[in-house]
């Protein structure tokens, strides 16, 4: 997914960017269902705040933090050197 120029530039100032369609409405449907069931099972409090290293955990965000379409729009404003870090 490649960015306009105006939208890199909304982004630098505005510190967001929202509208983006980074997966389709099946996928956003089974990650949605996905992280409900693990605030189910976690509770609210505990998903809002304090999941750490959760990707080698639950399987649907690994899948959804190394989603190819996803990376490139943040490759468009860190460049192409990520990494997946947890404090």
């Amino acid at each position: 997914m490649s960015l306009l120029e105006s939208q890199v530039r909304a982004y630098q100032t505005d510190g967001y960017l929202s509208g983006l369609r980074v997966v389709t409405e099946v996928e956003a449907v089974s990650i949605r269902q996905q992280f409900d069931a693990l605030e189910e099972r976690e509770g609210r409090e505990q998903t809002r705040i304090g999941l750490v290293d959760r990707h080698f955990e639950e399987p649907f965000i690994w899948t959804l933090a190394t989603h190819p379409p996803l990376l490139e729009v943040v490759e468009s404003f860190l460049g192409p050197n990520l990494g997946l870090f947890a404090l």
